[in-house]
C-alpha cells in the first residue's frame, strides 16, 4: 500500500500540475510540518499529513531537524505547522507567542516529566530517589565510555535538543551542582535509537543504566522506568544560563507559523482541533515495538482505522468520508 499511497500522490500531484499549469500563482505549497527524531511527532505528522492528503486534497510534507532549526524555521514561516512543541524546553517560547512569530492553537498532550530516569530495579535495590541520589552511588555507573575512568556516566539525549542543552549545562554547572561535575560526565547520543539501544541493553541485563528520557516513548511501555527529580528549584529566570532543577512539566502543544491561518484556513481549523493524550500516543508507539514490520506511516493508519471517534472530531464530515474512502484502499 505504501508504493500505492506514493504513486498516486505522484499521479495527484501531476494532474494537479497539468490543471494549474496556467495559474501557478494560484497554486498553494504544500503544508510543511516541522519534524524530530522521535517516534510520537512522527507518527502524528503522518496522521496530520494523511488527513490533509486525502480529506482536503493538498500536499503535505515533513522535514526532520533539530530544535533550534525548528523554532527559527516557524518564526520566518519556513515551517507552518509543529505538532509537538515541548514548550517548557524552549526559553524563547513565551516571548515568541507574545511577539507573534507563531501561534499556539491547540494541545496535542501533557507532558508528564522529562529529566534523569533509571530502572525500577535499580531505585528498588539501592533507593536512588533523586537526581542528587546518584552522587551516593558513583561506582555503578563507571564506564569506559567516559574520559575519565573515575566518573560515572549518565546518557543524553542527541545534540541539537533543547533538553540535551539544558542538561548539558547543568552537569557543568560547578557553583550549582560540583558533585556532578566531579564525579559523573553527561555525554550526548547520536540518536533516539543509540540512546534507547543503551537503555535496552542495560535493563535486558538488569545491569545500572542513568541517562535522560521522557514520555511518551516505546521505552516507558515496555519498561518499568523511574524519574528522579532534582532537589534544586526550576528557576526559569536562569533556565539557559544555568539549568537549575527540572525541566518543569506540562502542555506540548501545537503551534502554527504567522500568516498560516490566512494562507490554509481549512487546515488551520483541523490543526486546531487535533489533539490526543499522552496514553493514546503511547499505545501508537507501542505498535512500532511489537510489530517489527509497521513504521510511523502504518501506525497513522492503524490510529486512523481504530480511533474514528477521536479523529473525526477534528474535521468536518465531508472530510470524514474522503479520508475513509481513502483508508479502504490501505
Amino acid at each position: 500500500m505504501k508504493i500505492f499511497r506514493k504513486m498516486a500522490i505522484f499521479v495527484a500531484v501531476m494532474t494537479l500540475g497539468l490543471t494549474l499549469a496556467a495559474c501557478d500563482s494560484d497554486r498553494q505549497d504544500p503544508v510543511h510540518f516541522a519534524a524530530g527524531d522521535w517516534a510520537s511527532i512522527l507518527i502524528h505528522n503522518e496522521i496530520a499529513m494523511y488527513i490533509v492528503e486525502h480529506g482536503y486534497e493538498m500536499e503535505a510534507t515533513q522535514t526532520i531537524t533539530s530544535t533550534p532549526v525548528q523554532i527559527e524555521s516557524l518564526r520566518n514561516g519556513s515551517f507552518h505547522v509543529n505538532l509537538e512543541m515541548w514548550a517548557a524546553n524552549i526559553a524563547t517560547y513565551e516571548d515568541d507567542i507574545a511577539g507573534g512569530y507563531y501561534h499556539e492553537i491547540s494541545t496535542n498532550f501533557v507532558d508528564p516529566g522529562q529529566g534523569v530516569w533509571i530502572p525500577g530495579y535499580l531505585q528498588d535495590e539501592y533507593d536512588i530517589q533523586t537526581l542528587q541520589d546518584l552522587l551516593d552511588h558513583k561506582d555503578l555507573f563507571l564506564h569506559p565510555e567516559t574520559d575519565d575512568p573515575d566518573k560515572g556516566l549518565i546518557y543524553g539525549g542527541p545534540e541539537g535538543w533543547a533538553a540535551t542543552a539544558f542538561l548539558v549545562t547543568k552537569f557543568s554547572n560547578e557553583d550549582a551542582y560540583p558533585g556532578f561535575v566531579e564525579n559523573f560526565e553527561f555525554i550526548p547520543m547520536g540518536s533516539t535509537a543509540a540512546l534507547n539501544s543503551t537503555l535496552q541493553s542495560a535493563y535486558d541485563n538488569e545491569e545500572p543504566w542513568a541517562g535522560y528520557h521522557w514520555a511518551p516513548t516505546w521505552p516507558h511501555a515496555v519498561m518499568d522506568l523511574r524519574f528522579l527529580p532534582d532537589e534544586v528549584e526550576y528557576d526559569p529566570d536562569v533556565h539557559e544560563e544555568e539549568a537549575l532543577g527540572d525541566l518543569p512539566a506540562g502542555d506540548v502543544t501545537i503551534v502554527a507559523t504567522d500568516g498560516f491561518e490566512a494562507d490554509y484556513p481549512e487546515i488551520h481549523q483541523f490543526i486546531s482541533n487535533y489533539t490526543t493524550s499522552t496514553e493514546l500516543t503511547s499505545k501508537m508507539i507501542l505498535q512500532t515495538v511489537e510489530n517489527d514490520d509497521m513504521d510511523e506511516y502504518d501506525v497513522a493508519i492503524w490510529f486512523l482505522l481504530n480511533y474514528e471517534d477521536v479523529w473525526s472530531q477534528w474535521v468536518p464530515e465531508d472530510v470524514v468520508e474522503k479520508v475513509k474512502a481513502a483508508l479502504e484502499n490501505e
